[in-house]
């Protein structure tokens, strides 16, 4: 499976500009209850931005709060620069990426961003893949690739012709 085919559009996606106010981000939060969100300067991808980004600046910054709701932007501040995934990736890279955050950007070649991909919705196909929503027994197996002999044998007679 691919980035692209459960990624969240831009278009569906909130995000903020590098220059909005970190007052201004803090109600886009609030208003959509959300953790986190991407941090654009036009279409380009500057980072992501988080309540806890926020408040671990704030408190490492000694200015008064309203002076640095009011006085300090998203892009000042934006984590994960970066730290982002193409569309066109498989699914599983994304896994570890998420695991200390609450999205993704995905973002294409030019630095676009094109959309994300939440913990929760990393956490629902995971769930889905090892069928832990259905009833059932769930068979599991491994393998590992290793090379027989007749493979050998044929790069050998490869190699003398």
């Amino acid at each position: 499976m691919f980035v692209k085919s459960i990624m969240i559009p831009k278009i569906k996606t909130y995000v903020v500009q590098s220059t909005d106010t970190l007052k201004d981000v803090l109600h886009k939060l609030d208003q959509y209850q959300i953790d986190g969100m991407p941090v654009v300067t036009g279409n380009d991808y500057t980072g992501i931005i988080t309540l806890n980004r926020i408040y671990k600046v704030f408190f490492e910054s000694g200015i008064e709060k309203e002076k640095f709701l009011s006085s300090t932007v998203a892009g000042d501040i934006a984590d994960y620069k970066d730290d982002f995934i193409n569309e066109e990736e498989i699914f599983e890279k994304i896994l570890l990426s998420v695991k200390d955050r609450p999205l993704i950007a995905v973002v294409d070649e030019s630095g676009d961003l094109k959309g994300v991909i939440t913990r929760y919705d990393t956490l629902e196909q995971f769930q889905s893949a090892f069928g832990m929503k259905r009833k059932g027994v769930r068979i599991s197996f491994s393998s590992s690739e290793a090379e027989g002999p007749d493979c050998q044998a044929c790069r050998d007679s490869q190699a003398i012709s």
